[in-house]
């Protein structure tokens, strides 16, 4: 029979992957986060709110489904090919202890488990993320929404440049807002301790 204190140490002991926060957050934030990208596209691109609110959901759910996932995954194992040369390269140095948290942030070792390691790798994160994201959903949107239609004469088509630009500050100000949420908890644990 097992002992169920001791899987838990050994689960401790192996640290924390971090898309075990980030993608459940991000769920969480998929309905905000699709109404505040698509309020702000339709009123850049003035295109029609349903067809807006039709691809920014459908780009932000890939995004967020698959997308968050496969970046973490390709994160991932960059740090277990890379992150066992760090401190070969850098020692113990500052550096070393920076470029050595930035490439673990996708699994915090039980070293980085300090209450802090957690929001500092999910702000570390969210870079990747927001790049990934934004690849993604400006091909999906772009094509959704500067698709040529048939009805609509070419000089009231919406130029793929201004659809391209409205998605990028979408998304920045909807990373940038889960960036300052963030932040904030990351103060408040370093604060309280």
């Amino acid at each position: 029979m097992h002992d169920p204190m001791r899987i838990v140490a050994l689960l401790a002991d192996a640290g924390l992957p971090m898309i075990f926060i980030t993608w459940p957050a991000l769920l969480v934030a998929l309905i905000p986060t699709i109404a505040i990208e698509a309020l702000l596209i339709q009123r850049r691109t003035h295109a029609r709110i349903g067809k807006t609110f039709i691809s920014t959901a459908a780009a932000n759910a890939v995004s967020t489904i698959v997308g968050v996932p496969m970046t973490w995954s390709v994160l991932f194992v960059f740090e277990m090919v890379v992150g066992a040369t760090v401190p070969s390269l850098w020692g113990h140095s500052v550096l070393g202890g920076i470029v050595g948290f930035l490439i673990s942030s996708p699994w915090i070792g039980p070293a980085e488990n300090a209450r802090w390691a957690v929001p500092l790798a999910v702000l570390v994160l969210l870079v990747p993320f927001y790049f990934v994201s934004l690849l993604i959903e400006r091909a999906m949107i772009q094509h959704m929404i500067a698709a040529d239609e048939p009805n609509v004469p070419i000089e009231d088509q919406i130029p793929a440049s201004t659809v391209r630009a409205a998605v990028r500050d979408a998304n920045l100000l909807s990373y940038g807002i889960l960036f300052l949420l963030t932040s904030v908890w990351l103060a408040y644990l370093l604060v309280r301790n």
